[in-house]
């Protein structure tokens, strides 16, 4: 199995918006989409992820198909 090359954070003025998109709280992909303009966001929280950076999903409730990704710090 490959694994997944991450962009280094302090490289990438993509993942930089999403996560300062992030630190005002949670939200959705669809809101990271719109308010980053962005595509393919569950590949950004993966980057993220890989840089070292807490970031938790899930469905909102009754709401099938939507998730909300929260950013945890500290």
């Amino acid at each position: 199995m490959k694994r997944m090359h991450a962009a280094k954070i302090e490289n990438s003025p993509r993942l930089q918006q999403v996560l300062a998109y992030l630190r005002k709280g949670p939200a959705t992909t669809f809101e990271i989409v719109m308010g980053c303009g962005v595509c393919a966001v569950n590949s950004i929280i993966a980057e993220l992820r890989a840089n070292g950076h807490t970031i938790t999903c899930n469905q909102l409730p009754g709401q099938r198909g939507v998730y909300q990704y929260h950013l945890i710090e500290g």
